[in-house]
């Protein structure tokens, strides 16, 4: 999977900005995060955010007029507690137009991980279900 750029969503950035790639592999979601000073316009920082899909409750993307958005909500709010702007568990990446595209499929993508990983793990519990009546 090829990387999709996009911003971070941070109300509460008044001097900086932060931009990023993020990059979805077999069993994790990898977010590189620049963040730099919009007054001077010197990069001030440089961190990776890994977070492993089974701790990805949801994904949503929305495509609106004024704007297209993935919110990323988290089962631990420690996985994202130093991001830009994550809230509650939660962070949300904005996206040029010209990259929108890819980030849907990038959702898509995600979305169809996280299914992947019920369906595994309800299997897991049918089994262990089968086990315990002696099936």
């Amino acid at each position: 999977m090829d990387t999709v750029p996009f911003k971070v969503h941070d109300p509460s950035a008044s001097v900086t900005e932060t931009e990023g790639v993020m990059t979805l592999y077999e069993d994790r979601l990898t977010m590189q995060l620049e963040t730099r000073d919009v007054v001077v316009g010197v990069y001030k920082k440089s961190s990776e955010f890994n977070i492993p899909l089974e701790d990805i409750s949801s994904a949503e993307f929305r495509r609106r007029w004024y704007g297209t958005s993935l919110t990323i909500q988290v089962r631990d709010i420690g996985l994202v507690s130093d991001f830009p702007g994550g809230r509650l568990g939660r962070v949300r990446l904005k996206f040029r137009r010209r990259d929108r595209d890819a980030a849907e499929e990038l959702a898509h993508m995600i979305d169809d991980s996280l299914y992947d990983l019920r369906l595994a793990w309800e299997d897991e519990q049918d089994q262990q279900d089968r086990e315990k009546l002696g099936y």
